[in-house]
C-alpha cells in the first residue's frame, strides 16, 4: 500500500510539472509555488533568462504575468520580454502580494509569490532576475526566481538622494552596461567580467536612459534633452550627435552600424541611414509619449 501511495503522489508530480510545461490550463494554487520565500520588490521589472549548457542566456519574448495571490490566480497584467530578456509593467500597481508567472515554449513554467511595497531602496539597487529551467523531475522544472544586488551603484558622495537604475544591456556572457541616476546625474557602468565587478564609465548631467551595439566597437547611447551619443571604440569614447529634439527620449533600437531608431516624449520617432550623420523625425499620429521601439530590420518593426 505504501509503494501504491507513493506512486500516486509520483505520478501527481509529473501532471503537475508537465501541466505546466505543456501550457495546460491548471490553477495557480495546483501549479505549486517555485520560490518558498516571498520575494520583495519596490517595482516590477527585470529581466528573464535560462541557464543550459551555455550559461545564462536572456530569453526574448517570454510571457510575464501577474496574478492575484489567490486560488483562482486571476491574470491582472502581463506582457512579453523585449530582445535582452527585459520587462516592466507599465501598469499602476497597488502595494500587496502577487503570484508572478514567466512562462517559455519548451522549457518549465515559473510561479512565485511576490510582494509589491511603496518603499525605495536607500543603499543597494536590486534586479529581480527569474531562471527558467528545463528539469522537470524538480517542481517548476528548476526554474527560480532572485533579487541580484548590483555593487556600484551609489549617490555621490555627501548626497542623501536615492540612486536609480534605468537599463541593462549585455552584448555578450561577459560584457556588460547598466544606465542610472544619482544626485540629478545620468551614469553608465561596465562589466567585463559577466556582472561580479562594474567600473564607472561615463556621466552625463542630461541622464541617460538606454545603451544597445551594433557591434562591439559601435554603439549608442540615449537620454534626456535630446542626447544621443555614440561609440566608434566599444563605449571607451563618446560623441554627441545632433537629435534635432529637446524632449527626454527612452527607446533605442540598433540595426546595424548604419541603421537605427529612437523613440521619446511627445510622440518622438527619430531614425537614422547614416549612424547617426543625420536623425530625421518620422511622423506619428500621437502626442503621447512612445517609450520603447524594436525593429527586425531597418524595414519592420
Amino acid at each position: 500500500m505504501t509503494k501504491y501511495r507513493q506512486a500516486i503522489v509520483t505520478l501527481q508530480v509529473l501532471i503537475v510539472s508537465f501541466g505546466a510545461f505543456y501550457g495546460m490550463s491548471v490553477p495557480a494554487g495546483a501549479q505549486g509555488i517555485c520560490v518558498p520565500e516571498t520575494l520583495v520588490v519596490t517595482d516590477f521589472s527585470g529581466k528573464i533568462v535560462s541557464q543550459l549548457e551555455n550559461g545564462e542566456t536572456p530569453l526574448p519574448q517570454a510571457s510575464v504575468a501577474l496574478l492575484e495571490d489567490s486560488y483562482q490566480g486571476r491574470v491582472i497584467v502581463e506582457t512579453t520580454t523585449d530582445k535582452d530578456g527585459g520587462f516592466r509593467f507599465n501598469q499602476k500597481l497597488k502595494p500587496d502580494k502577487y503570484i508572478l508567472k514567466v512562462s517559455y515554449p519548451n522549457l518549465a513554467a515559473f510561479f512565485g509569490r511576490v510582494r509589491l511595497t511603496a518603499s525605495k531602496a536607500q543603499s543597494s539597487q536590486q534586479e529581480l532576475v527569474v531562471t527558467i529551467g528545463a528539469v522537470f523531475a524538480k517542481p517548476c522544472g528548476g526554474s527560480f526566481a532572485e533579487l541580484r544586488t548590483i555593487p556600484g551603484v551609489k549617490p555621490a558622495r555627501g548626497s542623501t538622494s536615492d540612486s536609480y537604475l534605468f537599463n541593462v544591456y549585455f552584448m555578450d556572457e561577459w560584457r556588460g552596461w547598466l544606465l542610472g541616476a544619482a544626485s540629478g546625474s545620468g551614469f553608465m557602468f561596465q562589466t567585463t567580467d559577466g556582472g561580479k565587478h562594474w567600473q564607472e564609465r561615463y556621466r552625463s548631467p542630461d541622464g541617460l536612459s538606454k545603451i544597445r551595439f551594433a557591434n562591439e566597437k559601435v554603439g549608442w547611447m540615449i537620454g534626456g534633452n535630446g542626447l544621443i551619443l555614440r561609440t566608434s571604440s566599444g563605449a571607451v569614447r563618446w560623441t554627441r550627435q545632433a537629435s534635432g529634439t529637446d524632449v527626454l527620449l527612452t527607446g533605442l533600437d540598433v540595426i546595424d552600424t548604419n541603421n537605427a531608431w529612437v523613440s521619446g516624449a511627445s510622440g518622438t520617432l527619430l531614425t537614422t541611414k547614416d549612424g547617426g550623420i543625420t536623425w530625421k523625425k518620422r511622423r506619428v499620429d500621437t502626442a503621447v509619449g512612445i517609450s520603447d521601439i524594436t525593429f527586425v530590420d531597418p524595414k519592420h518593426g
